[in-house]
């Protein structure tokens, strides 16, 4: 059963203070005060269970662009990736229609950028290079050796 308790009752009386709209209370005649404290335990985890949100994602981003390797060469552009299982894809350089690079926000004090490449390809329309150094000088090198491979390769539809 509970017990409602009256202000009135208790001799507390609401003082008002000038420099605040809100009531205080003059608590220095109570009897048997409650002093509590935050639990630490609880505290802890609480704080490991919202540092585990941001924490964990940016330690899997960094280990998929650790292990995550590049290479180009004047026929293809091959992507390794993985962390866990290997995957290996190649785009062949005539088959590239479109790219862009874009530099996002945590980038901006450094030398790093990302390439979108859009191709004809079946099995990787589009490949996403992230944290690409140097991100202008390569994607000019690989539009070079894009458009040499378009010369080189006559087109499938005619």
């Amino acid at each position: 059963m509970t017990q409602d308790i009256d202000i009135k009752e208790t001799n507390i009386e609401p003082t008002k203070n000038s420099s605040s709209s809100f009531p205080t209370y003059n608590l220095e005649n109570e009897v048997g005060s409650l002093k509590a404290k935050p639990s630490a335990f609880w505290g802890a985890i609480y704080c490991a269970g919202l540092g585990s949100i941001f924490v964990f994602p940016l330690i899997w981003h960094f280990l998929r662009l650790k292990f995550t390797t590049y290479y180009l060469t004047t026929h293809r552009l091959r992507i390794h990736t993985g962390i866990l299982n290997k995957r290996v894809g190649d785009i062949e350089l005539f088959r590239v229609r479109d790219m862009e690079y874009t530099i996002p926000c945590i980038f901006l004090l450094t030398p790093l950028g990302n390439i979108a490449i859009y191709s004809e390809d079946l099995s990787q329309r589009i490949a996403h290079l992230e944290a690409i150094p140097n991100y202008y000088l390569i994607f000019e090198e690989m539009r070079k050796l894009v458009y040499q491979r378009r010369l080189e390769v006559p087109p499938l539809w005619k």
